[in-house]
């Protein structure tokens, strides 16, 4: 298939589209390799669509939707706000406590300390000597992008958090 606003193929803004047939005789482009495969060739170059503050309508089963971008170009990964949200209230001692499990769909986790104990958060090895410090003043709060598990330690006593995960 040939297509395109100049004549010929030495004209600037001549296109030429090649690739397999799909149904109803429309074009597609085919990738060269599988998924997860060493790709040798060019990639297809793909666009994305800057739509202001506007959210996109909503999609049903098998319907395709643009990718969008911030008005500096940026891929937006998701939507403005969360979908839904998980919370609760854990008390961290003077060895690793578990604060919130792995979640493959949770996007952030936001700590919040209800008193005057500071909090060191990190994985499952985490110490007061190599946590991130949720300082020990009653409402101050760490937000932290993972997915990953997340633990809390205190060097005396115990301290309560809460935790705000949002997916």
């Amino acid at each position: 298939m040939r297509s395109g606003i100049g004549n010929s193929a030495s004209d600037p803004f001549f296109v030429s589209v090649a690739g397999g047939t799909g149904t109803g005789g429309a074009t597609q482009v085919e990738g060269n390799a599988a998924s997860g495969a060493t790709d040798t060739g060019n990639p297809v170059k793909i666009g994305a669509k800057y739509v202001g503050t506007a959210q996109p309508a909503a999609l049903t089963a098998g319907q395709r939707s643009d990718a969008r971008v911030d008005r500096l170009g940026r891929l937006l990964t998701f939507g403005q706000g969360a979908r839904t949200y998980a919370h609760g209230q854990v008390t961290i001692g003077t060895t690793p406590t578990v604060i919130a499990v792995m979640q493959d769909e949770r996007g952030a986790i936001t700590i919040i300390n209800h008193g005057t104990t500071d909090v060191f958060i990190g994985g499952a090895a985490v110490s007061t000597g190599n946590g991130a410090l949720l300082a020990g003043s009653k409402g101050a709060s760490i937000t932290i992008p993972t997915i990953g598990p997340l633990y809390g330690i205190v060097g005396t006593g115990t301290q309560l958090v809460s935790y705000l995960e949002t997916y």
